[in-house]
């Protein structure tokens, strides 16, 4: 009830700076530009006015994996962005990649499935395939949580503060990619399901002898040890990232710097 209040009333978007984002982002008519691609945001979405918070700041989007992704994605390879959201890692992948290259860009929110085909148009990447489904360990039928605080929080786990439930395809990868190429680089941010989706990829990590894996932790969450653990079963050692580069190997979450929250995994 006193969320509802705080947020209905506005006091939320002030406190935060929300306000003044939006404002910013409307007299730009909400189109911002990269390095090889553009994107349209909305200004209702938290997630959006997160990543135009960064590009006001930075000109880019969680600069560590972007420097990644341009350091170890070559062109003609392929790329898989679960969790894609606007499209800002698809868009990203795809100007690299090229017209040789594929991107699987996997948006389970039907109404950030829309930002991220919008998005896609407004850059005629051609070599973007986008699936309005979640990935993880099975094929079927899933709940997903949705979040009052952020879209970009919605989960299929148990969130805080849910909005509204809807029910959504679900499939594993290895069932989705049938297609005749390698996977090169796969980008996961599923909000507490990544375990899932990596036990649901097995076949495609086995198969696929050098793929880097970037995923999404939380230092204080069990089922963070567990991804590591599963990854290092996979053959896999876990890496923090530090000016695109690879830089500490990582085993337990103790060993994660505060303010980490996404790792590299290489096959060993």
């Amino acid at each position: 009830m006193l969320y509802t209040i705080y947020n209905v009333s506005g006091l939320k978007d002030v406190r935060n700076g929300t306000w003044r984002l939006r404002k910013r982002l409307l007299k730009i008519n909400n189109t911002i530009s990269f390095d090889g691609f553009r994107m349209i945001l909305d200004e209702n979405s938290y997630m959006d006015l997160s990543l135009f918070k960064q590009y006001l700041r930075y000109g880019e989007y969680e600069k560590e994996i972007t420097h990644y992704l341009r350091n170890s994605l070559n062109p003609g390879e392929t790329f898989v962005d679960v969790g894609a959201n606007s499209g800002y890692y698809s868009l990203l992948a795809s100007s690299i990649v090229g017209e040789q290259g594929m991107v699987l860009a996997f948006e389970p929110y039907k109404e950030t499935f829309r930002r991220l085909i919008k998005n896609i148009q407004l850059n005629e990447a051609n070599n973007v395939k986008a699936f309005n489904m979640a990935l993880s360990s099975y094929d079927g039928r899933g709940t997903l949580n949705i979040s009052r605080s952020s879209d970009g929080l919605n989960s299929l786990k148990t969130i805080p503060l849910v909005e509204d439930s809807i029910e959504i395809e679900v499939k594993k990868f290895d069932s989705v990619f049938t297609f005749k190429r390698n996977v090169d680089v796969i980008k996961i941010d599923a909000e507490g399901s990544e375990l899932d989706i990596i036990k649901g990829a097995s076949d495609s990590m086995i198969n696929n002898k050098g793929i880097k894996i970037i995923y999404e932790i939380n230092r204080y969450s069990p089922e963070s040890q567990s991804t590591i653990d599963k990854l290092k079963a996979f053959g896999f050692i876990s890496f923090t990232m530090e000016s695109g580069k690879l830089s500490k190997q990582i085993s337990n979450l103790e060993e994660i710097p505060t303010g980490t929250d996404n790792l590299v995994a290489l096959r060993e």
